[in-house]
């Protein structure tokens, strides 16, 4: 449910409406900073956090700093909480929408220049890297084997020197979001929409942001039989989906003929 009122948060001081949507699963000690982080850098915008069925504080937390919260009736997993931000931003009209996790790993900061990137460059989908600009944050090792045998197939499959496929921050333009509101894939999302966009012709770049460890709790992916299962999983959906060939919702009507364009790894100017 989306927890009332909510309405008085939503911003009309920018000409552009801006969503910066949080996925949050037991992040109490970690959701109020990441609002207030991004509500002070960027007053205009607004802040969802969609709570995946957390049975901490999350959802007060959040509410309390002052987001709107979409709670999930239990654990939904990541697809499909972030299509439920998805569909939030289509159907109350946001032309932008910045999707980031609760856990703070990511600056608040670096949105205004992903936002930037999309205001001035042709493309739909920013994602942004910390394997470029100033280079890995400490990734643990298991985790960038992993990550490395990722990105191998995705270049092969989509041709497109791809750095970080598993980043979570990201920015859609209302193209990507229309798409995606309807049409999403359910379990690892992040390399999958990748595909996905490069089949459907959504145009990519990709730019350096900044990367923090998490300051509380404990990533699942530090424990090398989780990373094989993973892998193994997400390989096997990426060649999957690569065979998939969707039809688009009729409503679905501003997807670009034109090719892709090819990721930018320079740091902008």
């Amino acid at each position: 449910m989306i927890h009332q009122p909510f309405y008085p948060h939503f911003s009309t001081a920018s000409p552009v409406r801006t969503l910066v949507a949080l996925l949050a699963f037991n992040e109490e000690r970690n959701i109020g900073r990441v609002v207030r982080n991004i509500r002070n850098i960027l007053p205009e915008v607004d802040v969802l956090v969609v709570n995946d069925g957390s049975n901490d504080g999350t959802e007060a937390v959040a509410r309390e700093s002052g987001a709107i919260v979409l709670t999930m009736p239990h654990n939904v997993g990541i697809g499909a909480a972030e299509q439920a931000a998805f569909r939030f931003a289509a159907r109350y009209g946001y032309r932008l929408m910045v999707r980031n996790d609760g856990d703070g790993q990511h600056e608040a900061a670096d949105i205004p220049m992903m936002l930037d990137t999309m205001a001035t460059q042709p493309v739909d989908i920013v994602i942004g890297s910390r394997f470029i600009g100033e280079g890995d944050y400490g990734t643990p090792p298991t985790r960038r084997m992993g990550i490395l045998i990722i990105t191998g197939l995705l270049r092969l499959l989509t041709r497109q020197p791809i750095t970080d496929p598993t980043s979570g921050f990201r920015a859609f333009n209302h193209r990507a979001i229309t798409c995606f509101a309807q049409i999403y894939p359910q379990d690892y999302p992040e390399p999958e929409t990748i595909v996905m966009a490069h089949r459907l012709g959504l145009r990519m770049v990709e730019v350096p942001v900044r990367f923090h460890m998490r300051q509380h709790g404990r990533s699942q992916f530090l424990n090398i039989r989780t990373v094989i299962y993973y892998m193994f999983k997400v390989l096997l959906a990426i060649v999957i989906d690569s065979m998939r060939r969707d039809t688009l919702p009729e409503t679905v009507t501003m997807i670009p003929k034109e090719p892709p364009v090819p990721f930018n790894q320079s740091a902008p100017e």
